[in-house]
């Protein structure tokens, strides 16, 4: 029996709505704000979450198809787990790391619903089973299967949705 895909495709709703939240409001000056030297601004934690959904979409439409769906239950708990990422940083791979492509926040959400959609669209043609019988290769994570793949796009959305919140916060402090 097959899936339903419905649920991962609320899933991804939600989660844009989050990271929209996130950056709903921000000023320049806070887009700009660098809380440390070795930390990123708004803008380039926008950028980093944009182009991971914008690459990681494509890598997914040409995604190599598995005998049969895999299921890793602890896997995708450690993917959706939110302290999974504060207690091992990493590193963005040479070709995501952000160059200052966005100027404002608003141009960054506009190319962030253009991600998400291609993502949303890729995500709607297939059941659950269906994303679970392709792979991918993740610069991080190794072979995943597509289903895991949206997990990680949404974790990375969600863990940027924190940073961008931590960074205004941070900022109103600096300017308190």
């Amino acid at each position: 029996m097959k899936r339903s895909r419905d649920p991962i495709i609320v899933r991804l709703d939600l989660n844009e709505h989050e990271f929209a939240n996130a950056l709903s409001g921000v000023s320049p000056d806070q887009a700009r704000f660098r809380p440390a030297e070795d930390q990123w601004t708004i803008l380039e934690w926008a950028e980093h979450v944009v182009t991971t959904e914008r690459l990681m979409s494509h890598v997914m439409a040409a995604a190599s198809e598995l005998a049969s769906p895999r299921v890793r239950p602890e896997f995708e708990f450690s993917i959706e787990d939110p302290s999974h990422y504060r207690k091992r940083p990493v590193l963005s791979s040479v070709n995501w790391r952000p160059e200052g492509k966005f100027l404002f926040p608003g141009e960054a959400l506009d190319r962030f619903y253009e991600a998400r959609d291609a993502t949303r669209q890729y995500a709607r043609v297939l059941t659950e089973d269906e994303l679970r019988s392709r792979s991918i290769y993740h610069p991080v994570a190794g072979e995943i299967s597509c289903y895991e793949c949206l997990l990680a796009l949404m974790a990375n959305a969600a863990f940027g949705a924190g940073e961008i919140r931590e960074i205004r916060r941070v900022h109103a402090r600096s300017r308190a």
